[in-house]
């Protein structure tokens, strides 16, 4: 039977006009033949992201499955705009304007279960740049990570990039308002010439123009991934990026929340093992927005949609807002998530920031999970210089990019331990709170943890330094642990088949040589001893770009 649409009604009732929102979410009843169309889902995705399922052991899930194409034909017949697609809450987001206003006095299709409005986001934004002092390229202290030393020193960091983990291997997804000038910024020379851009894409207005509209993405991605020795190095300079704009600063306070799922499903769809979103959800200016009883990790379609992304395998940091010092304190959607990694600040002194919102969730859940050097964060500018600025904005991508560097020396853990071994390694894991959650990490023992903790661990510990990577014409390997004699270290695809290899002989350096015709992309190092792989890591092949 087909059901009467009174949508009017119902955004009257949730206080929200269709110049408010914009937009409204059409939710469907099925998926069709799943059976049938989940024998050719891996079509829809990147080598990179199947091989992240299955280094996690995940499989798919009719969640993986896109929206059926009759749906969404049969929308656009009548005159609905689409704006995004959500394999994830099987719907879509369509514009409201006279044809929707049209078809929403009709009766419902059969194949649509729900009609809601999108809702919208505050951006827990930095310090404007005129309330800091610039810090000149000339003033800088002559160690490489310049005045950024300190938010990678506190986390015990710099342990790993002794060790040659800056997240070589690992794919992080940047969420933001843009990344203005950051195309042609110098402190982002290095990963460029590794072609380690690895996309961009805009989900506001469309395209590929991501290097406009805010500087906050550009402060944000500097703090991971820059590097330009005696200025600044941030805390994955070797890690893969995907740029994308999901917030629209041309509004007030707020940005479509569907953006941002698209944004993350794209980023799924990719190969992203993280996702860092500087970005949080309270209320409007005009009153409207979530209650705190909606912070409870199952409300919220962003909530929703990144704990989705998290079932895929990805870790999701998420900044757990600037909200304390306004009558709403705890944290936003979607770190409210229980598989969100939602990260607070701490000030130079190790002391809880006080602008860094707390928990607990509405259902008794501790946020956020961790914190980091929030207040006063070197942050990069397109002028050549550093700065610092404030916010959980910032503290966020100090804890992502250091995560990624952390997770390429135990590729074949899944999310979930990499986020524990963290948050067990901090300095309030014994007794935690909701100021500062497990409190501050330090990576150096996460490493440790999962080295040697738990089950399913690798024997041995830190067994190599490879470099570069990513490389070209070949692979240099510094071995650090003893190695029997009938040892060889082999490059494989992804999917296992041989590709180089080198045995022992004795030289704890070794140099594997590479195919000239080798296509670039990810590979895997393996070590294998007595018929047994001992320890395995994610390499690149560049482009030729030293």
């Amino acid at each position: 039977m087909k059901r009467l649409a009174l949508l009017v009604a119902v955004f009257q009732l949730l206080g929200l006009t269709a110049q408010e929102t914009g937009k409204a979410w059409v939710y469907f009843a099925n998926r069709g033949e799943v059976a049938e169309r989940m024998m050719v889902v891996e079509q829809n995705f990147s080598e990179a992201s199947i091989d992240r399922r299955a280094r996690q052991g995940i499989e798919w899930q009719e969640s993986d499955l896109p929206v059926l194409p009759e749906y969404i034909q049969a929308l656009r017949a009548d005159g609905l705009t689409i704006v995004h697609t959500s394999r994830w809450l099987n719907a879509v987001s369509v514009r409201i304007d006279e044809n929707f206003d049209r078809w929403s006095r009709r009766s419902l299709p059969d194949f649509v279960t729900k009609v809601a409005p999108v809702e919208g986001w505050e951006n827990a934004k930095p310090q404007p740049d005129a309330r800091v002092e610039l810090k000149s390229t000339l003033e800088i202290d002559p160690n490489d990570y310049g005045d950024a030393r300190q938010q990678i020193e506190m986390i015990h960091g710099l342990e790993l990039h002794s060790v040659g983990l800056k997240g070589g291997g690992m794919r992080i997804a940047i969420l933001d308002a843009g990344f203005n000038r950051a195309d042609s910024m110098e402190v982002f020379d290095y990963i460029r010439s590794r072609n380690l851009v690895l996309g961009v894409r805009d989900f506001v207005d469309g395209g590929d123009s991501v290097y406009i509209s805010s500087n906050h993405g550009t402060y944000v991605w500097s703090i991971m991934g820059a590097y330009l020795p005696q200025l600044m190095i941030g805390t994955a300079p070797d890690a893969g990026y995907f740029l994308l704009r999901t917030e629209d600063i041309n509004s007030e306070t707020t940005v479509e929340e569907d953006n941002w799922v698209a944004g993350a499903e794209w980023a799924d769809s990719a190969g992203a093992d993280l996702i860092n979103s500087s970005l949080g959800y309270t209320r409007f200016d005009n009153n409207q927005g979530y209650t705190y009883e909606e912070m409870d990790g199952n409300t919220t379609v962003v909530t929703r949609g990144a704990d989705a992304a998290a079932s895929k395998g990805i870790l999701v940091v998420n900044s757990n807002g600037n909200y304390t010092q306004s009558d709403w304190i705890y944290m936003g959607a979607p770190a409210d998530g229980d598989s969100v990694f939602s990260i607070g600040a701490v000030d130079r002194e190790e002391q809880y920031a006080l602008f860094s919102s707390i928990g607990p969730t509405y259902d008794g859940r501790l946020k956020p999970n961790v914190s980091a050097l929030g207040e006063q964060t070197t942050i990069a500018l397109s002028n050549g210089a550093t700065t610092r600025g404030n916010g959980t904005s910032f503290s966020a991508p100090v804890i992502c990019g250091m995560t990624a560097s952390l997770w390429a020396a135990h590729p074949f853990r899944n999310n979930w331990d990499i986020m524990k071994a963290v948050e067990k390694s901090a300095h309030l894991a014994a007794r935690p709170n909701n100021q500062l959650g497990y409190g501050i990490p330090n990576y150096a023992l996460a490493h440790e943890l999962l080295t040697y903790g738990g089950e399913n661990v690798p024997t041995v510990r830190s067994p190599w330094i490879l470099y570069p990577n990513p490389f070209v014409d070949q692979l240099n390997i510094v071995l650090q642990t003893e190695v029997s004699d009938d040892a060889v270290f082999r490059l494989s695809s992804v999917h296992g088949m041989r590709i180089s290899e080198v045995a022992f002989g004795g030289d704890y350096f070794l140099r594997l040589s590479l195919p000239p015709d080798l296509p670039a992309g990810t590979y895997l190092l393996e070590w294998w001893q007595n018929g047994e792989r001992k320890a395995v890591e994610k390499v690149i092949r560049g482009n030729g770009i030293e």
